[in-house]
């Protein structure tokens, strides 16, 4: 089993970084005050769906926040129970797959469970019609029914259905979040790890804990999880790099400079990430010198913008950093 599966949140304190949003399901559960529709919205990886199997356990165990049934839950997690069911929006597009996915079968009372709980994941992918067929059942639920519906981009979800949902936002998990998490289970998985290969695979991952677990456990076949790992599996450049990019552009040293970006195209490193890795450290450092990290986010963003329309992005680097320092 794969550390993220073995490893997913299992009740809600074990939820990394949504406390904002714990505390009101949590409420609401001890209260009795339950909502029938429910929309999550966020960044991927950041426990929207972790947080919907966790809802549906709680709806359906009522001691599920002092003794949760552990059986119940595992048959909820394995998908062995048809009163549960997650449906990817995705490969679930039109009106007809929810029909038959949905309206007809939650016609029928639920068989083990007390609730009937369908998650919808990146919802915002249904179609017009699609949409049309949910907002009526949505709009006057049968009090066994349930929707958690999940989604990346809550702007293409249409309004009837916001409307009748209870709206969630999951936020980015900050790098200390993620770092205190990763060493979590480092410790539990006898994983060696330093903070600086920690900091480097949470920034690779965006803020998000799923792909960081993934990159932990990568990672993890070289032995200890340092900078110098990180950046060899995973192709990241180390703040060491990204510092002497810097350190050798305020010098104006256009050769140097360009020698850097050139030995990491040799080596493989994907030159987009290594510009937006760049981004962030100027992000990061602004204070330090605002002028400076000004004028190298400017030309930074310019270089990224030539990259993306030419099959030769390392010209395109040469060219900016050239411009900048000339």
């Amino acid at each position: 089993m794969s550390l993220y599966l073995k490893y997913r949140p299992d009740s809600f304190d074990s939820l990394v970084g949504q406390h904002h949003i714990v505390d009101v399901l949590k409420a609401q559960l001890a209260s009795g005050k339950v909502n029938h529709n429910y929309l999550f919205y966020g960044p991927r990886g950041t426990g929207k769906t972790s947080t919907a199997r966790l809802l549906a356990k709680a709806v359906n165990d009522e001691n599920f926040l002092t003794k949760p049934d552990l059986e119940l839950a595992e048959r909820i997690d394995s998908g062995k129970i048809l009163d549960y069911v997650e449906i990817d929006a995705a490969s679930h597009t039109g009106v007809d797959n929810i029909r038959e996915e949905i309206i007809e079968k939650a016609l029928y009372v639920p068989t083990v469970l007390k609730k009937k709980v369908y998650v919808i994941d990146e919802v915002h992918m249904l179609s017009k019609g699609a949409f049309n067929a949910l907002l009526k059942i949505m709009e006057e639920p049968p009090e066994y029914l349930m929707f958690i519906l999940a989604t990346t981009e809550i702007h293409k979800v249409p309004d009837t259905i916001l409307s009748r949902c209870q709206v969630f936002n999951f936020r980015n998990h900050s790098i200390q979040d993620i770092v205190s998490n990763l060493k979590n289970i480092a410790t539990e998985e006898e994983i060696k790890t330093t903070d600086d290969g920690l900091a480097m695979i949470a920034k690779l991952a965006q803020w998000g804990q799923r792909d960081a677990i993934k990159y932990l456990e990568q990672v993890s076949i070289l032995g200890e999880v340092n900078a110098e790992n990180v950046s060899t599996f995973l192709g990241v450049v180390s703040h060491q790099t990204l510092a002497g990019i810097v350190e050798w552009m305020k010098a104006k040293e256009l050769e140097n400079t360009i020698k850097i970006f050139e030995d990491l195209h040799q080596w493989g490193s994907d030159l987009m990430a290594v510009s937006k890795d760049l981004l962030q450290y100027f992000d990061e450092h602004f204070l330090e010198d605002p002028a400076l990290y000004s004028s190298l986010a400017q030309i930074r963003t310019k270089i990224i913008s030539q990259m993306r329309a030419s099959s030769m992005p390392l010209i395109s680097i040469k060219a900016g950093v050239y411009e900048w320092i000339k």
